[in-house]
């Protein structure tokens, strides 16, 4: 029931909106996807219904790697999206400049290369990590990560405004954006965080942006993620109904009882500062922390190598959940692509499942400050409810169905039980008028073992293992690189 309610609240909250000219950056961290997906979701935030002349396009390309057979990223952005081939002929490694990187390795040096310009009258800022010269032989020239990408944003807007991690690559930035854009990147008050396998829906930014002006409190929203490619395999079309239940439903119950406690990293608008001005997700403990530049132990290793999102709305909570908020609003919406087979859905599903759990235990360890004794009541209420799910039901559901398989054999009406347990999350969709998902438990419920009890073991056996997987194989620029190619893992060391 309480389920039922949360998810029907949040469900049928008012859809309406209105236009603001609070200028809105869109950041897009791209690493070695092809031209295809990244038009796709260039494109759907270009046509996004926000005002043009006030969002600014801040796409970050993460070193100068590249599939074989295949354009590197960065050549694709420069030369077939934004038509930057004179730069490309100058050479982008003669025109980068130095900034302070951040990895699992800790803190180093890093150069990138930045220009601007509008597209389709929209303008835009495009960095690319070009790496130092001394790895340009290597593998993965200038590749920190994503947390790297987003950190060099944040870090920038900061340093716009408060006047602290200055660099290069950062003055650069800011005379290029005055002289070339004519704006001021002081003027920047929310940053939207899109995936670049990401199309987000044409009103889904007018709709976060207006969350955050109608709630002055809140630092964060996030919409609603759905499946672009259901139909590409039965493991692919078996996750459309569970996203539905960890966005429409879990991501409601979180944002009614408490906070969201993972702002999606694929569809997210943060609030960058507060209307007085003073730093929200750009407060630097917040950014000294999501950089991670202390010793750490695997947990805390974990935290920055596989949870960036999560960890950054962990930090977000724990200096702001005294009397600020990370909400859900389920009419913004996006689709991404998921994983078609089974291999890539259990690993994918390790790592959240993996980063989860030390998120979680990592609000415990430290609560929100200055927070109420409710709040801290109520966020350990969700906390305990999401962990025991992961937790209990690889246990309970086995055992659930040898009772029920003996009930029903035993008492004729027992299968009328069973079935309406069944049947629980269909009623959810009724509820929230979704029917259209509807159709989709039937590919979900034979994979729910899978979801409920072979990720959990797989994820608390593979609790050490920092990698993640890409699905494809990439090359570097540089004719000396070692000849080892990296296909579909790509390992952290610790």
């Amino acid at each position: 029931m309480l389920v039922a309610i949360c998810a029907a609240r949040v469900r049928y909250i008012s859809r309406k909106f209105d236009q603001h000219n609070n200028l809105l950056v869109m950041h897009i961290p791209c690493y070695n996807e092809n031209e295809t997906v990244l038009r796709k979701t260039i494109q759907s935030c270009v046509e996004s219904s926000y005002d043009k002349k006030r969002k600014l396009l801040f796409i970050v390309a993460d070193g100068t790697v590249a599939a074989p057979g295949q354009k590197p990223n960065y050549r694709i952005l420069l030369e077939d999206i934004f038509n930057h081939t004179e730069d490309l002929e100058l050479g982008v490694d003669n025109q980068a400049q130095t900034y302070t990187s951040f990895d699992s390795n800790g803190t180093s040096d890093n150069r990138a290369f930045c220009c601007t310009g509008y597209f389709r009258e929209v303008p835009y800022v495009i960095v690319v990590k070009v790496g130092r010269d001394d790895e340009q032989d290597n593998p993965k020239p200038g590749n920190r990560g994503k947390r790297d990408s987003q950190l060099l944003v944040y870090n920038f807007f900061h340093y716009v405004n408060c006047r602290r991690f200055w660099s290069p690559l950062f003055e650069s930035l800011e005379f290029k954006m005055r002289s070339c854009l004519n704006m001021d990147a002081r003027d920047a008050m929310h940053m939207l965080v899109v995936d670049s396998d990401t199309e987000v829906e044409p009103t889904g930014v007018s709709y976060l942006v207006n969350q955050l002006q109608k709630d002055p409190k809140l630092v964060g929203v996030c919409g609603y993620t759905g499946v672009s490619n259901p139909w590409s395999s039965f493991v692919a079309c078996s996750q459309v109904f569970e996203y539905w239940l960890t966005h429409a439903v879990l991501k409601a119950v979180e944002s009614t009882c408490s906070n969201v406690l993972v702002l999606s990293g694929c569809f997210t608008i943060y609030r960058l500062k507060w209307p007085n001005n003073r730093p929200a997700i750009l407060h630097p403990l917040i950014l000294e922390d999501y950089a991670g530049i202390y010793d750490k132990t695997l947990h805390e290793h974990t935290l920055l190598s596989i949870g960036e999102d999560r960890y950054l709305s962990t930090l977000a909570i724990r200096y702001f959940g005294a009397d600020c908020r990370l909400r859900y609003f389920p009419a913004a919406k996006c689709a991404t692509s998921v994983p078609e087979t089974l291999p890539a859905l259990l690993d994918q599903r390790r790592r959240w499942t993996n980063s989860l759990i030390h998120c979680h235990f990592a609000h415990l360890n430290v609560l929100p400050f200055e927070a109420s004794i409710w709040a801290h009541i109520r966020l350990i209420f969700v906390i305990g409810c999401e962990l025991f799910m992961v937790f209990i039901l690889p246990l309970a559901l086995p055992a659930g169905a040898v009772l029920a398989v003996i009930s029903v054999l035993l008492t004729s009406y027992a299968w009328v039980i069973l079935l309406t347990f069944c049947l629980l999350p269909v009623v959810i969709c009724i509820v929230c008028n979704d029917w259209k998902y509807i159709p989709f438990y039937l590919p979900f419920f034979p994979m729910i073992a899978i979801y409920s009890i072979v990720i959990p073991f797989f994820s608390a056996w593979k609790q050490d293992n920092i990698r993640w997987v890409h699905r494809s194989v990439y090359v570097s620029k540089s004719p000396n690189a070692v000849e080892s190619y990296a296909y579909e893992w790509y390992f952290i060391e610790v």
